[in-house]
């Protein structure tokens, strides 16, 4: 469940080039271990094509973005299942944390722990 609408937001992909990307607003407040899921800057240059897609089959072409799962606890935020597990784009990769041990966080207000995580994908 996501809350409001898309925010114009930037992906810094695992070369380190800034792309286009449609996010929810709350995508750029999880935090874990206390590194926030920052939207990086738009570099001088501009942007570079194309927009990167938050999910998508492993034969679509085009980069999908890389994703961290995280789950909540017995007290999840209103409108969420307790125990739901949900995949959030992590937009800059220097700061993409490690899976493990189990990294804990905040998302949405609520307790977290990150439960898996995928790469980048490129086609």
């Amino acid at each position: 469940m996501s809350s409001g609408r898309f925010l114009d937001a930037q992906y810094e992909d695992n070369l380190g080039d800034v792309h286009p990307i449609k996010i929810q607003p709350e995508t750029a407040a999880l935090v874990i271990e206390g590194v926030t899921n920052t939207i990086p800057a738009i570099p001088a240059g501009g942007l570079v094509a194309p927009t990167v897609k938050v999910s998508g089959g492993k034969g679509q072409r085009g980069i999908t973005a890389r994703r961290i799962a995280v789950r909540f606890g017995i007290d999840p935020p209103a409108g969420y299942l307790a125990f739901a597990t949900h995949y959030v784009v992590w937009l800059q990769g220097d700061t993409f944390p490690d899976p493990l041990p189990r990294p804990t966080g905040t998302y949405l207000g609520a307790p977290v722990t990150v439960v898996g995580s995928s790469g980048e994908r490129r086609r």
